[in-house]
């Protein structure tokens, strides 16, 4: 979703088979007994439904068109995702600007928590009518003492653990990065995963569900209980040395954790350390499933080792003025699991998720404390793990500025641009244009200038001393640069001119009730004697892996279905979804995509055959290109050659830019890219300048 944010195109990810399978997914990867966690699913399938009620609802018809209006939906779609996670309203709002948003907008925030509000009531009142609750309670209610809870001084302990927590947080990511590795360059698992991609998952959980057996060693580490009922225990408030003796909490202790057989630091620390390389293993498997609920587990399980070790240490207390009671090991737990979770996917607002798990804040002021150290060691050593997710799946990302690093403002963009820019002038004719397309298939934008750059050469003589000096200047004549050009606006630029466009709309329907097709068309005389071929072909999304050629052979020859009732040869086609094929079919898709805007319901256009175009266009060939017609991009944000590095990554990331152009006194001299700019970013310190 970070990526999609940004206005990265991601294909089949919101739509709607992709829902379907993600929902069942998700339910089966939660039945099994790996540490998986759901908000991750959860946040998707938001957005799935965000994206089809904009799709069909008709308070928003233009939310498709408008891309600030749809990533302002899908924000709020996150929120609700984390919301309906935990039921935290407040924290599912700032943990989903945290992780997914760079900058947010200020006027989209009522919206993100009005709708994790809603989300948060309907899952606590359906947890009271479906799991036997007696009333709205929180997720995982504890009972610590709130009247005087903990003494300043021990906020020395709380530093230390979210020091720790941020330590083990970086272990965490760099323990998934190391085998994340491993699976993509080991040759026997690279193997095992093209005979079947069921396999490896299939290890994964044989292995983890075999340890985690409650008959065999999950006796000794809670194997036999979910997450939610692991953390239930975790939070109690009392110490394990002291569990109240002939309760049902005594045996309970006793069944999941063999509190009598082994020492109490045993089943904790085997308990922790399994959930730490589990998750990291787990995670790793392509499964809908996610990483905040077996981490906030694990941070509870360290959280609570320390706590319990802090009364070992000192079982007086620490020495403070007032007579306060200890921090609880349960207190140690939730500050452990807010900590940990927040250094692992850099977030603050954890510490507001797991007040609002928890419904108490006693412990809020040593939660926030410990979750900003943590995230202080860990951001030091490590990228956060969705970042580090996105890093491993090659998805355009762009990282963050680095804390302590003063380069970012010396390093400009004449240093990182790139100097050679494929570019359109006033004066370029059709073939040009043609050329361009064919050899750069892959950029989706070409910039305007007035005039071809050439190189004008003036010698200056210099008289100094009685000897003449030759200097040579060069002289970049004009390149001004008037704008930009997408792809698509291009490709209307090559099609001969169609007769007779008409969009369909209830006529078309309403006649296909009552009589054939070729009878309404007979009734269309200026349509249907124009054309020469009746032809209706319904053209998909499926069809999107051919090339040009390929595709237009296959769509006569697949999709086609011939009029036997039609008279004379009359041309038609109804496009009900644009097709996408690659290189010349995948430009022209676009343009259709663009009509479609207009009218969702039917297209009709003329069939040109391939022979035609390509005959069209030799014969305008040195043709000089028109831009009258097609929308020009007046490109006002332009970046300067002194443009520090600074400058550039804000532009990136509060406009969501993917390219800029380089202007010096408003001539067009190079253009940056995600790609320079990420590289740039990572090697501040050694950048070496183009």
């Amino acid at each position: 979703m970070k990526t999609l944010l940004r206005g990265v195109v991601l294909k089949e990810y919101l739509t709607f088979r992709t829902f379907i399978v993600k929902v069942i997914g998700l339910t089966m990867a939660l039945s099994s007994s790996l540490p998986l966690g759901k908000e991750g699913p959860f946040v998707h399938i938001a957005s799935h439904l965000a994206t089809l009620l904009s799709k069909w609802t008709i308070f928003m018809p233009h939310a498709q068109e408008d891309s600030y209006l749809n990533k302002e939906i899908l924000a709020a779609a996150c929120a609700v995702g984390v919301a309906s996670t935990y039921g935290a309203p407040v924290g599912g709002v700032l943990f989903s600007i945290e992780v997914t948003s760079v900058f947010f907008p200020l006027r989209n925030y009522w919206r993100c928590f009005l709708a994790s509000l809603c989300s948060a009531i309907v899952f606590r009142l359906l947890t009271v009518a479906f799991a036997e609750a007696a009333t709205v309670e929180a997720f995982c209610p504890t009972s610590f003492p709130a009247e005087f809870p903990f003494d300043i001084l021990y906020l020395i302990p709380v530093c230390l653990l979210g020091a720790m927590c941020g330590l083990f947080g970086a272990a965490f990511v760099h323990l998934f990065k190391l085998w994340t590795k491993l699976i993509k360059q080991t040759k026997w698992v690279l193997n095992i995963t093209k005979r079947s991609p069921f396999i490896y998952p299939a290890l994964v959980v044989l292995l983890i569900a075999t340890l985690n057996c409650p008959a065999l060693c999950g006796k000794y580490f809670a194997g036999g209980l979910t997450s939610k009922e692991s953390v239930e225990y975790l939070f109690q408030n009392f110490s394990w040395t002291n569990v109240p003796k002939n309760s049902t909490i005594n045996d309970n202790m006793n069944k999941y954790w063999s509190l009598e057989k082994t020492n109490l630091f045993l089943p904790l620390t085997l308990f922790t350390m399994n959930m730490f390389w589990m998750t990291a293993m787990s995670i790793t498997m392509a499964v809908p499933s996610g990483t905040f609920i077996p981490i906030f587990v694990t941070g509870a399980g360290f959280g609570r080792l320390f706590g319990e070790i802090i009364p070992v240490l000192f079982p007086n207390g620490l020495p403070t003025i007032n007579d306060v009671p200890n921090i609880t090991p349960g207190g140690y737990a939730v500050i452990g699991a807010a900590a940990f979770s927040g250094s692992v996917t850099r977030a603050i607002s954890t510490s507001v998720v797991v007040i609002e798990m928890t419904g108490q804040t006693t412990y809020f002021l040593p939660t926030i404390i410990a979750v900003l150290v943590s995230n202080a060691v860990c951001s030091r050593l490590q990228n956060s793990l969705y970042d580090t997710i996105i890093c491993n799946k090659k998805l355009p990302y762009l990282p963050p500025i680095p804390p302590t690093s003063s380069a970012v403002h010396m390093v400009t963009a004449k240093d990182i641009m790139i100097d050679t820019v494929h570019y359109l002038t006033l004066n370029t004719t059709l073939g040009e244009m043609v050329f361009l397309l064919r050899k750069y298939p892959n950029l989706d934008v070409f910039p305007l200038v007035d005039s071809k750059g050439e190189f004008t050469i003036i010698i200056i003589i210099i008289i100094k001393t009685f000897r003449y000096f030759i200097k040579l200047k060069n002289f970049l004549e004009s390149m001004i640069l008037l704008g930009c050009i997408r792809t698509s606006e291009l490709v209307k630029l090559i099609w001969p001119k169609q007769p007779n466009v008409e969009l369909f709309e209830e006529k078309y329907h309403q006649s296909r009730s009552t009589t054939d097709d070729s009878n309404y068309l007979k009734s269309n005389n200026s349509l249907y004697n124009n054309s020469s071929l009746i032809k209706k072909i319904l053209l998909q999304q499926s069809v999107c892996e051919r090339p040009g050629e390929e595709a237009l052979q296959w769509l006569n020859d697949k999709n086609t279905l011939r009029d036997s009732n039609a008279e004379d040869s009359s041309q038609l086609v109804i496009i009900e979804d644009y097709f996408q094929v690659t290189n010349f079919g995948n430009i022209l898709g676009k343009s259709i995509q663009s009509a479609l805007k207009k009218n969702r319901n039917m297209v009709l256009l003329p069939l040109l055959k391939l022979h035609e175009i390509e005959r069209w266009i030799s014969g305008h060939w040195n043709d000089k290109l028109k831009y009258d017609n097609i929308e020009i991009d007046p490109t006002s944000v332009q970046l300067l050659e002194r443009s520090s590095l600074h400058k550039i990554h804000t532009l990136f990331s509060l406009l969501g830019l993917h390219i800029l152009y380089v202007t010096k006194l408003g001539r067009l001299v190079g253009v940056v890219s995600l790609k320079e700019l990420r590289e740039a970013l990572e090697n501040v310190p050694t950048f070496v300048p183009r």
